[in-house]
């Protein structure tokens, strides 16, 4: 039988019956807006969303040879992923003992130290857990292999049970195994030499890696200088050519107020709430190149390319953080940092004293369990 697919719609004759009654509830049709009314940026919008809405509940089926072959497929990776000790030697078990072959050099002439060993152990620790919740709680039923669908109540009494019987350290299952081995692995880690090793020089004025890589302190101001210049220009495109008298020395903050909308924009002092009007107003007329006048429309082309330069001075002042000012946190750090306080907690740039800080919020796991 030959392989193929074919796409339909997701939909019970159920559920497009209520669809019908929803529809004459509602008193109005989509016919009772044409396309006429529309404009062309509207319409093109509209079947940009109709489509993604239609991507959205359609689902694809597989033909019955291939579908029996995926359903097999899992079957034997949770049957790897449950299978017992023998004799209580964990390395009887196939997943076991295919981790201690990863560990083996490429050349092989040794073993992998710990370090470059353990994320291999969490890459398998990391697809049995989606293997195991698939398994406990799928959500179509594999009807060649007799696993039903997941129940729409009291899912977390499934889901408990499997993880009590293969997943805690009770568990005589490779799972249980490789989050032992990994734990023992981080703490040989600590005793691996270095990835690295850089030295100074005798004046502490040039940095080296090894004989491979050599910068000064002049050099590296330099790289400060050119993160700053770049993200001026950056700025003063996204301006589009609108020239503003703001002073970050005189700019007020109250670093204390933890009040729902809050920041440095909305204090009285500055007077830049509405500040943000005067550059959509600039964007709308024919200098910025945004806006079509003539359709009433924006520029999609235009828009993507004033995007790209955003994205583009959020690296540069990444770079303005790492080299000009302390230790701080990781660019996926400060490009999740926001400027005004919400209802999901305190901001985290503010303004003191003429300089802009930084407060970055995360609470890391004590430990790794199921």
């Amino acid at each position: 039988m030959a392989v193929g697919s074919k796409i339909r719609r997701d939909d019970e004759d159920d559920e497009n019956d209520e669809d019908d009654e929803d529809d004459n509830k509602s008193g109005h049709s989509d016919e009772d807006v044409s396309d006429s009314e529309l404009s062309d940026g509207q319409s093109e919008t509209t079947d940009k969303v109709q489509d993604a809405s239609t991507l959205q509940n359609q689902v694809i089926v597989l033909s019955p040879a291939l579908s029996q072959l995926l359903e097999l497929l899992f079957k034997l990776c949770i049957t790897f992923c449950t299978e017992d000790f023998a004799d209580g030697y964990p390395s009887s078990t196939h997943l076991v003992y295919f981790s201690g072959i990863l560990s083996i050099n490429p050349d092989g002439r040794g073993f992998r130290t710990a370090k470059l060993y353990t994320p291999f152990l969490s890459a398998l620790i990391y697809n049995q857990r989606l293997l195991f919740l698939e398994y406990a709680l799928p959500l179509r039923a594999y009807e060649h292999i007799g696993i039903p669908r997941r129940p729409r109540h009291r899912q977390f009494e499934r889901l408990d049970t499997v993880r009590h019987r293969y997943m805690l350290t009770k568990s005589m299952t490779p799972l249980t195994e490789m989050l032992s081995l990994r734990d023992y692995g981080r703490v040989i880690a600590r005793t691996d030499t270095p990835s690295f090793f850089l030295h100074w020089s005798d004046d502490l004025q040039t940095v080296s890696y090894g004989d491979s890589f050599t910068i000064t302190m002049d050099t590296f101001r330099q790289l400060s200088e050119h993160f700053i210049g770049h993200a001026e220009e950056l700025c003063e495109q996204l301006m589009l050519g609108l020239q503003v008298d703001v002073h970050l020395e005189r700019v007020k903050d109250d670093l204390v107020n933890a009040k729902d909308g809050f920041s440095f924009i909305s204090h009285p002092h500055n007077k830049l709430s509405h500040a943000y009007a005067q550059l959509l107003k600039q964007a709308c007329t024919p200098y910025s190149g945004l806006f079509d006048e003539s359709h009433g429309t924006w520029k999609a082309t235009a828009v993507a390319r004033y995007q790209k330069t955003a994205e583009r001075l959020l690296e540069f002042l990444a770079g303005c953080f790492h080299t000009t000012s302390g230790q701080t946190g990781r660019s996926s750090e400060l490009f999740s940092l926001t400027y005004q306080n919400s209802a999901f907690g305190e901001r985290g740039l503010y303004i003191h004293n003429g300089s802009v800080m930084t407060l970055t919020r995360h609470h890391k796991a004590k430990r790794s369990t199921n």
